[in-house]
């Protein structure tokens, strides 16, 4: 079986860091399950909390932040695919986001007025340059598996875990947000369409389980199982 790549996409609050711990060591897809996780280090998380201070602040703070989360999600993505090139039983990919969520956040900043003029068209030209230099292979997922609990389940959660990065985040920052990412991720044909003229298959998965159910892990992994197999 040759090497998997499943990325799990989906709203703030959507349980994509619970999914990579509860859900995707139950596929039976066999091999080495690895794991990569959001890029988070302590600049993107201390900038994360300063941007949702104010309006101006997110202005200030937009297109530096999503050009770390880019260069920051390419290397810890293509480290984990290096480290397993010589392994004998090729292994699972399960990673939180991709590059192209990237693209998601910039448009919803947009969108909401918080980015500089030219910043969006700056960062997409940024984007365009290095996936032309980059080997896209190592970026790209077999399937994106959307999950999609309702605006109002994904707000609960933001409030409930209560992350210090994430206090003072607003309704109409996650609902714009959310917004933008079921104009990628729910299309009629159960795609994305990425560079180079190919698509990659979303698999769709609208619930508002948490996974802290066996059965409700199991579930999900037989969904992602059976696309797998079918891809």
């Amino acid at each position: 079986m040759s090497k998997r790549f499943v990325a799990l996409a989906g709203p703030i609050g959507a349980g994509k860091s619970t999914a990579l711990k509860d859900v995707m060591g139950k596929l039976s897809q066999g091999g080495e399950w690895i794991v990569i996780p959001e890029p988070l280090d302590d600049k993107i998380i201390h900038l994360l909390g300063e941007a949702h201070k104010s309006k101006e602040n997110a202005i200030e703070c937009g297109l530096k932040l999503q050009m770390m989360f880019f260069n920051l999600r390419v290397r810890v993505t293509r480290e984990a695919r290096k480290r397993c090139n010589t392994n004998k039983t090729p292994p699972l990919f399960s990673a939180e986001r991709t590059v192209f969520d990237d693209i998601i956040f910039m448009r919803s900043l947009e969108r909401q007025g918080l980015l500089k003029p030219g910043d969006f068209d700056l960062y997409m030209s940024f984007w365009d340059h290095w996936v032309e230099l980059l080997d896209m292979d190592d970026m790209i997922p077999d399937l994106i598996v959307y999950m999609r609990p309702d605006d109002e389940e994904c707000w609960r959660r933001i409030q409930e875990r209560g992350r210090a990065c994430e206090k003072n985040m607003t309704r109409e920052y996650t609902t714009i947000l959310n917004e933008e990412h079921d104009k990628v991720y729910l299309r009629e044909d159960g795609t994305i369409d990425i560079p180079g003229g190919r698509k990659i298959p979303v698999l769709v998965y609208k619930s508002n389980a948490d996974f802290r159910g066996e059965a409700e892990a199991r579930e999900l992994a037989a969904l992602i199982d059976s696309k797998l197999n079918s891809i």
